[in-house]
Order: C-alpha cells, then sequence, then structure tokens
C-alpha cells in the first residue's frame, strides 16, 4: 500500500480581501510611474554633454560675489593626545 499524501490548502480569501490587494498594488504602481513622469528632465532643461564646459573656482580666486572662496575646515589631527604631564620649568 502506498501512503496517501496530505493536500495543505491555504486560507481561502475573500473576494473583498483579494480586491483590497490588487487594488493597492494597482495604485503604488500607478503612483511609481507618475513620479517617475514627474521626475523626468523636461525639452526646457539645459543639457549638458561636455563637463569641460563647467567650471569651478579655485581656492582664493574671486567668485561672484567678489569674496574668495575658501576651503573647508581642517580635520582635526589624528595623533594620540599626550599622557605626560606638563612639565613645570622654574
Amino acid at each position: 500500500m502506498s501512503a496517501r499524501r496530505r493536500v495543505q490548502r491555504g486560507r481561502v480569501r475573500s473576494r473583498r480581501e483579494v480586491l483590497a490587494a490588487v487594488g493597492a498594488s494597482a495604485a503604488v504602481i500607478v503612483l511609481t510611474a507618475f513620479l517617475v513622469w514627474l521626475i523626468r528632465p523636461s525639452d526646457s532643461s539645459p543639457e549638458i554633454t561636455d563637463i569641460s564646459e563647467t567650471t569651478v573656482p579655485s581656492i582664493g580666486a574671486p567668485t561672484e560675489t567678489g569674496v574668495p572662496a575658501t576651503t573647508a575646515p581642517a580635520l582635526p589631527s589624528t595623533a594620540p593626545a599626550s599622557t605626560a604631564a606638563p612639565s613645570t620649568q622654574p
């Protein structure tokens, strides 16, 4: 005799539950497509094909405002702090 296999069935879902899931999925797809369409490049946006056309002011060169460009503040030293007590010389 061969052993019979029991077939497990998933829970039967109501029509309302299935329609809600399908509707939510469709809404996500439509919203995603709309947002992608919304952020697309438009015909009126400038097209930069050659990055050599863009210029970056050098450090210290005057900018449009007349104030020289500066660099970011320097990072703190990575050297470990001294553990020796400061010397007191007479």
